[in-house]
């Protein structure tokens, strides 16, 4: 997984570098070295009139201008201008050096209004640094790069305008296609406004290590396990869970985590339903069980998983104390978070949990336990056991456990609708039977889960939205998965 951080943490990297005898400088040409292989690749399917970086006085400006002098060296034929947002008597220590470098065919203009045809933009502004709204002249330079037509846009670190720390804006950001993060990651471009703002996020190496004590991290597709079916495998050797959701208004919620949950490998799914709406749903729902809510809390040994909280409003003592006595691993997924309190916490810590609520249900649950304020902020904070696991879903996801962060990048855009949460709850469930490790079954959810949105997007588009479909593309994607973990 590759090492996600905050500013603080890439300052610690370069300094210790710097201590152990890499000039400042050699940080960053490497920087701009990796800008440079970056934007090669960008050039060969963008065709620009013209290269242009934006730069500010701070370390920013210096691998933009850095970037500038590589480009010229290697006989770049595309013409390069640089729109400095300082006075050169402003510069200092590196970036001043590489001012005074900068070879005479980098044409410097100040009135980038005049610029016309097709540009690649480089946005070597502001980087890590920035806490506080932009001034007024770098306020127009973002405005001016994000309404220009005829134009791509790769931004050094983080776009101009965005908190690496946070993704807040102060108040607007550039627009990238391609963000160069050195180093490490930076946290803020996977969230709140990380994600609309950074484009394709790449990083680029420096030649500084990465602190041991970086926590977060980000998921990518290799970091999933091969956990195919044994050759005599049967439905009871496969798992059995349980799915107790809502009432019959949202009981759909249920079958769509059931259906999932065989989609990527389950045995035996079983739904608890209320015992009135029994023969209404009976056959509906080929290959899924059905028992009443009573039986079910009868037998509270009877199944590997439990799976709670799809479409579910009332939660009841009685079926917190079914959870407690069960021995299963629990999926508590939705209605749970609208219920949980403190004491729920406490009560349940010791047991083998993962937990899966979106944005809204994340911020009730911890406002009821007295903890307000952003997404990421709650992730943190949220009161997780020994051996439980928080999903926090969002465009950008993120994985905790115990100090252990890891974010799942943005991608499938056809995973936003109504439906497509409850199939990821039912994916978790079925991962959580086949791995010791709750940590592992999250991460291997999240990628067939992604995988399976993409793969809907490619076979139709962004905006359809059909449950079935996802179902389906689920299944193919835990068979490509298989196949190439095999391979």
């Amino acid at each position: 997984m590759l090492p996600v951080g905050r500013a603080e943490d890439a300052r610690r990297m370069d300094r210790a570098a710097i201590k152990k005898g890499t000039p400042s400088l050699l940080l960053m040409e490497n920087a701009a070295f990796s800008l440079f292989l970056a934007v090669n690749e960008l050039l060969s399917s963008f065709r620009p009139d013209r290269i242009v970086v934006f730069a500010g006085k701070g370390g920013n400006g210096g691998d933009g201008m850095a970037f500038l002098r590589i480009l010229a060296d290697r006989g770049c034929p595309i013409p390069l201008m640089l729109v400095p947002f300082f006075d050169p008597s402003d510069l200092s220590g590196d970036t001043l050096a590489n001012y005074r470098m900068l070879p005479r065919s980098v044409t410097r203009m100040k009135n980038y209004r005049q610029l016309n045809g097709r540009i690649l933009f480089v946005d070597a502004l502001l980087g890590t640094g920035l806490s506080s709204s932009l001034d007024l002249e770098i306020l127009h330079a973002v405005d001016f790069i994000n309404e220009y037509k005829a134009k791509r846009v790769v931004s050094v670190d983080v776009p101009t305008g965005l908190s690496s720390d946070t993704g807040a804006m102060f108040p607007r950001a550039v627009h990238a296609d391609m963000t160069i993060s050195f180093g490490i990651l930076k946290r803020g471009l996977f969230l709140d406004q990380g994600p609309t703002h950074a484009g394709d996020i790449l990083l680029g190496p420096i030649s500084a290590e990465v602190p041991s004590n970086i926590l977060s991290s980000l998921l990518e597709e290799t970091d999933y396990l091969a956990c195919d079916p044994a050759i005599d495998a049967h439905k009871g050797t496969n798992g059995r869970l349980l799915v107790i959701g809502g009432d019959a208004s949202k009981i759909g919620a249920s079958f769509i985590a059931a259906e999932a949950f065989l989609a990527s490998g389950g045995g035996l799914a079983t739904v608890a339903v209320p015992d009135k709406h029994l023969l209404k749903l009976a056959g509906r729902y080929p290959g899924i069980m059905l028992t009443t809510t009573e039986e079910a809390r009868a037998h509270p040994n009877r199944w590997d998983a439990i799976l709670c909280g799809p479409g579910l409003h009332n939660f009841s003592p009685e079926l917190e104390n079914f959870l407690f006595r069960a021995r299963a691993r629990l999926v508590l997924d939705a209605g749970i978070f609208d219920h949980a309190d403190a004491s729920f916490f406490k009560r349940f810590r010791q047991r083998e949990i993962l937990f899966t609520p979106h944005p809204g249900e994340l911020a009730r649950v911890m406002a009821r336990m007295g903890t307000e304020g952003r997404w990421d902020v709650l992730v943190d904070a949220f009161p997780l056991g020994p051996r439980q696991v928080l999903y926090a879903k969002n465009a950008a996801s993120m994985i905790r456990h115990k100090k252990q962060t890891v974010i799942v990048p943005h991608g499938a855009r056809a995973l936003s609708f109504g439906g497509s949460g409850d199939a990821l709850a039912g994916i978790f469930a079925s991962f959580a039977l086949r791995f010791s490790d709750l940590l592992q079954a999250a991460v291997n959810g999240a990628l067939l889960h992604r995988r399976a949105g993409i793969l809907l997007e490619t076979e139709f588009s962004p905006s359809f939205h059909r449950i079935s479909n996802l179902i389906e593309q689920i299944g193919s994607a835990f068979s490509c998965f298989s196949e190439e973990t095999r391979l």
